[in-house]
């Protein structure tokens, strides 16, 4: 998101931007009906969290585009909805690592 927002600065563009993102892969279960998908909350531990389930649907927001190209703190603001929308149909209450604010917990 940062570098879709670096370039559209550089190239004079303004306005929303809308930003749809979807998980692929994980590793599928032996009926293939749900994926894996593993989670680790702190980069310093080797513990994964793992998460089965559905792979879950698109989350979708929109960003000024100004703030994507401004700094990495608004990125993950704008990229924590994102983040929470996939998260959550994981079964997760919050994201594992993203904050509101835009700053990595453990970082």
């Amino acid at each position: 998101m940062a570098l879709l927002g670096g370039y559209a600065a550089w190239a004079g563009a303004a306005g929303d931007c809308a930003i749809s993102v979807v998980l692929y892969g994980g590793a599928a279960s032996g009926d293939g009906a749900t994926g894996r998908v593993g989670l680790r909350p702190d980069r310093r531990q080797t513990d994964v969290l793992w998460m089965d389930g559905q792979l879950p649907e698109a989350a979708e927001t929109t960003a000024p585009i100004g703030e994507l190209a401004s700094d990495r703190q608004r990125v993950g603001m704008a990229a924590y909805p994102l983040v929470c929308d996939l998260e959550q149909d994981w079964g997760l209450p919050e994201p594992a690592a993203l904050q509101p604010n835009g700053t990595f917990r453990y970082v």
